[in-house]
């Protein structure tokens, strides 16, 4: 299976679709992506906003992640 990084409509639709509370399945179903798809992207998002920063809150509340997995 090949690697197709996701475009940034696709990122941005993972984030709007978080912030309106749909569900991950259902943000996959939207942009045409897997599941799994959606889950890694917004893990890689928090991750990448471990600094502590405003994004990285918003992206735990949005995944509804403890502190402690938030990375």
């Amino acid at each position: 299976m090949k690697y197709h990084p996701l475009t940034r409509e696709q990122r941005n639709a993972i984030y709007l679709g978080l912030q309106s509370g749909k569900s991950l399945s259902a943000i996959a179903r939207q942009i045409e992506v897997h599941k799994s798809t959606v889950s890694r992207e917004t893990l890689r998002a928090a991750r990448a906003h471990r600094t502590g920063s405003e994004d990285h809150g918003v992206f735990r509340r949005l995944l509804r992640l403890p502190v402690a997995l938030a990375f």
